[in-house]
């Protein structure tokens, strides 16, 4: 779709229940609540609109800064949560710490878009801490104990598993989520955890799309776009593997042509993320870049067609 830059402020937040029961698939849903309010400590204005505005078309995005991993927030105009990963489980992980400042108590659906630890590490504290009504995976299979221990928390905690892969979807309030990644029985690749990574795209209906395919790397992309090229042009884009030269190229952003994208990345790690070619290739394209080493917690509080990033510093 295409997207006209203009001057906007913003701001919007968080709560929400309902249960599932059992192994299923993906399937539409809607529900109701409440909602709460939040204020960034600092202000960046980006700009975005849609040709579409539908009233009371409100949503929120919040990536948050858990180190080194990806943890994003997303929040209905009915203040229904999304969760999709957790980040890693150590000290500089401050998910809980900022899911109980804005008040969560529920969350509708957590998605793990893979089985490496930087993604689901602290799941296993949002599991006993927060209620939620189901847990969507891939279900790429990892023998790893701390995944395994995961697994089985799942399991005795009564907190449903569903498989989700390319072609499923649900609805939840006002927004859409499609996954496009992986296809039935995964591909095979020299990285198949990353390459095999859910790719999500969240839609309202004014037309502001996010999409998040997790850690996905050059074969993955190919793998996505040879079945959704015409399917993935959006406004905000979760930039893959923190920022790795080997998770964006030109094929994936010239489909995508977002206008913000949003690396998740903990500051001073050992991997060099985010890479410059990364940083370069995204500068050409004239796409706004947030990360969460330098800016902290970000906020996307979209309204109807259009948006407004906050941060944190």
């Amino acid at each position: 779709m295409s997207v006209m830059l203009k001057k906007l402020f913003c701001i919007a937040t968080l709560a929400v229940i309902v249960t599932l029961s059992g192994c299923q698939s993906a399937q539409d849903v809607s529900t109701t609540t409440t909602s709460t309010s939040t204020t960034a400590t600092s202000t960046t204005t980006t700009a975005s609109t849609t040709s579409t505005t539908i009233a009371g078309d409100n949503f929120s995005v919040y990536f948050i800064d858990v180190g080194q991993g990806d943890s994003i927030l997303i929040k209905t105009k009915d203040s229904h949560y999304v969760l999709i990963d957790s980040g890693p489980s150590d000290a500089s992980n401050g998910l809980n710490t900022f899911l109980n400042s804005k008040g969560v108590a529920s969350i509708y659906r957590a998605i793990l878009t893979h089985t490496h630890a930087d993604h689901y590490g602290e799941f296993k504290d949002v599991v006993g801490n927060y209620t939620i009504s189901g847990f969507m995976f891939a279900n790429y299979p990892n023998t790893n104990s701390t995944y395994v221990s995961l697994m089985n928390k799942l399991a005795t905690s009564s907190i449903p598993t569903i498989e989700v892969k390319d072609g499923d979807s649900f609805t939840l309030d006002n927004l859409t989520f499609r996954f496009y990644h992986p296809p039935a029985g995964f591909i095979s690749t020299s990285s198949d955890e990353n390459d095999n990574s859910l790719a999500i795209k969240v839609s309202n209906q004014s037309g502001v799309d996010l999409l998040d395919c997790g850690d996905l790397e050059t074969a993955g992309m190919s793998s996505l776009l040879s079945r959704h090229s015409g399917d993935v042009d959006i406004e905000l884009l979760k930039v893959n593997h923190h920022g790795s030269s080997n998770g964006t190229n030109q094929a994936l952003l010239t489909a995508t042509t977002p206008t913000d994208a949003f690396i998740c990345v903990g500051a001073g790690n050992s991997y060099g993320h985010p890479e410059a070619a990364t940083l370069s290739l995204l500068s050409s394209n004239s796409i706004n870049v947030y990360r969460t080493d330098s800016n902290g917690d970000i906020t996307v509080n979209v309204n109807g067609g259009s948006y407004s990033v906050a941060t944190e510093k």
